[in-house]
């Protein structure tokens, strides 16, 4: 899957949940059986398993990624997590074993590798069968990019290699990759400045409304993908 050397430019070290990961952790509880096993590849900080964790304590958790930092984030943030660690070549996901995991997860990783498809292969080639795989990407399309470009500012993170508007990323998964989308999502439209969303309901609730109305504008478009059994 290999990434650029900026892979890691957009994760420091207080980065808070957001509303991807709450709707990437939602999903992996809807579609993973009680006791299912759950590899998170490119974990990053382990939001989201911690999510899972404090959810459904009872499934098996797994972290993939190629930062030792963000494995020992993790190792103490989610202890009971079994962690791996990951190489740029999408071999290094296929080498943690066939047919082994019910839920794939990964989250803005996508983006940062040169072979996209290729790591999608290696990721439901882990997955049991008709195992589920949870995609998430940053949309390109946001008010708040749109608006940067028109200013012509310079908006840009240096560790993305592909992006892709809502319209693209249905294309480039069912048309391209080829593969099975069970679920096309989104997070929130983002309105307000996270700091304070986050912490006032009333305005993460509107972004959330919003994303319903206008999904192209939400900040991640996040896809559910099932392996053939």
């Amino acid at each position: 899957m290999t990434t650029t050397d900026w892979q890691n430019i957009h994760i420091p070290s207080q980065k808070v949940v957001t509303g991807y990961h709450r709707e990437v952790a939602r999903l992996v509880i809807e579609h993973t059986a009680p006791r299912g096993r759950v590899l998170d590849v490119g974990a990053g900080l382990g939001h989201v398993l911690q999510l899972v964790t404090e959810q459904a304590p009872e499934m098996e958790l797994h972290a993939a990624d190629s930062s030792d930092e963000c494995l020992e984030v993790i190792r103490q943030g989610v202890p009971e997590c079994e962690l791996h660690k990951l190489s740029d070549d999408p071999e290094s996901i296929t080498a943690l074993g066939a047919a082994r995991f019910d839920t794939c997860v990964m989250s803005h990783l996508l983006e940062h590798t040169r072979q996209p498809i290729e790591t999608i292969e290696a990721a439901l080639g882990v997955l049991k069968p008709n195992g589920r795989l949870i995609l998430a990407v940053p949309n390109p399309a946001t008010p708040h990019v749109l608006t940067y470009n028109a200013a012509r500012l310079d908006y840009v993170n240096r560790g993305h290699v592909c992006c892709w508007d809502r319209s693209h990323w249905m294309n480039f998964l069912e048309n391209i990759a080829k593969v099975k989308v069970i679920h096309h999502g989104q997070d929130e439209v983002r309105v307000f400045p996270q700091r304070i969303s986050s912490r006032v309901w009333p305005l993460k609730q509107f972004e959330h409304m919003l994303s319903r109305v206008v999904p192209r504008w939400a900040h991640s478009h996040i896809s559910v993908v099932e392996r053939a059994a």
